[in-house]
């Protein structure tokens, strides 16, 4: 009864090594950043280029920019205008594809010609890439979340900037 009890229990530690193992390889690593953008189209095809920044709003931005000496003076405290406040400390890019069902959620999409914000609006690549080709100048110096899966952006969300 020992001998044949072993072989299980052995069984039984070496099946969670093993799934654990799978949950946490190199497949499936999903990570989040804030970063200004700008999307590159070359012979090799179109990617994204990602200059990664810090953001912070709120009293947690006032925080930041008086560690940067960057905010005025109100009342005796630092603050930053508009509540938000960026820390972009390295301008090193970093080169990343899209994923084929990389989704695209805009706040300013079209603004010049409707002058609405429509929070979270869902648009294709190719609309961004439309978008992007007429008005690249003024995007660029708005930051997106990214969520970025193995190495793919998977998704594209525009932070809006009062």
């Amino acid at each position: 009864m020992k001998k044949a009890l072993l072989p299980f229990l052995m069984a039984l530690l070496i099946i969670p090594v093993t799934l654990v193992a799978t949950a946490t390889g190199k497949d499936n690593i999903i990570e989040e950043k804030t970063a200004f953008i700008n999307i590159v189209t070359d012979i090799k095809g179109t990617y994204v280029q990602v200059d990664e920044i810090e953001w912070y709003e709120g009293e947690q931005a006032n925080l930041e920019a008086e560690k940067d000496g960057d905010c005025y003076e109100e009342d005796g405290k630092c603050v930053v205008p508009d509540g938000y406040y960026i820390r972009n400390s390295d301008d090193k890019l970093q080169k990343l594809s899209l994923a084929s069902d990389t989704t695209i959620f805009m706040q300013t999409y079209q603004i010049d010609q409707t002058y609405e914000i429509n929070w979270d609006q869902e648009i294709t690549w190719e609309q961004l890439l439309k978008e992007w080709n007429h008005s690249s100048e003024r995007y660029q110096h708005i930051p997106f979340h990214l969520v970025i899966k193995d190495g793919e952006i998977i998704s594209i969300k525009e932070q809006y900037i009062p």
